[in-house]
């Protein structure tokens, strides 16, 4: 098992996209493990308020109470079962889900150290792509909370300063990790536009899988940006796929100010 991510609208659905059309890999939609940890957190919460009640009606006689490891251990189980319900003979079954850039140490320590892969894009491109999302979201739902967040941040300048610093962020950490862990490799979404072939060959490479010149041509034309938007279900969610599309949505000044809160990170993972 291995895990994909990155922050929202960076990328991971092209990234995932493309791992589950490898012949020997599954990696099927977004997952939501921050929410089945939660839930875990609180049965057993709730188990161990019953124990409590229970000791009380008895007499002060208590059984042991569960504490925080077994919370990881049925996580883990539960995860590692999501993967071996997936239908088909896979060699290698990937997990995909945005949340777990905020997690990396948690999931390196409960998983033992799996592969993991980290996606990254310019931080003005997600903030344009995000503020148009949101946008979309509150109108399909008829939900306002997708817009409160944004709004906290004024116009979508204020926004993209804010996705900025919340990017920068998470890619300072990803850079320091794999100095003591090379079980994580980072990419650009950049890299997949310009380069997808050659960034899809380093990605089974760092997998170990089938990069014969037949399977990458073919991943490389079934997770072209037409094809994916034609499949599917909500074609507004792929909204240009252009790498440069913020170009005309965000001011100069703005640009400036993202420019300088970057520094040298994003030339470090390869985004100009």
């Amino acid at each position: 098992m291995f895990f994909c991510f990155g922050p929202p609208k960076s990328g991971t659905t092209l990234l995932q996209n493309c791992l589950n059309a490898h012949p020997d890999i599954a990696c099927p939609s977004e997952h939501e493990l921050s929410g089945l940890m939660v839930s875990l957190d609180a049965v057993v919460s709730k188990y161990n308020e019953a124990l409590v009640k229970i000791a009380k009606r008895i007499g002060g006689q208590q059984a042991s109470e569960l504490d925080v490891s077994y919370i990881n251990d049925v996580f883990r189980f539960a995860v590692e079962r999501i993967g071996g319900c997936e239908p088909g003979a896979h060699k290698l079954f990937g997990i995909n889900d945005n949340a777990i850039v905020s997690q990396l140490d948690f999931y390196n320590r409960t998983f033992n150290r799996p592969k993991l892969i980290a996606i990254f894009r310019h931080p003005l491109a997600v903030a344009s792509s995000s503020w148009f999302h949101n946008h979309r979201l509150a109108e399909a739902e008829n939900n306002p909370c997708h817009l409160a967040q944004i709004r906290k941040f004024g116009d979508s300048n204020g926004w993209s300063i804010e996705i900025a610093k919340y990017v920068t962020y998470h890619m300072q950490k990803c850079l320091k990790f794999p100095t003591e862990n090379p079980n994580l490799l980072i990419i650009s979404y950049e890299s997949c536009v310009d380069r997808e072939a050659e960034t899809v060959d380093v990605i089974f490479d760092f997998l170990d899988q089938n990069r014969d010149a037949s399977v990458i041509e073919d991943i490389v034309a079934q997770t072209s940006f037409e094809k994916m938007k034609a499949a599917a279900s909500e074609p507004g969610f792929f909204r240009s796929g252009q790498k440069s599309a913020f170009n005309s949505e965000i001011t100069t000044d703005t640009k400036a100010e993202v420019d300088k809160i970057c520094g040298t990170v994003l030339g470090s993972i390869g985004i100009t």
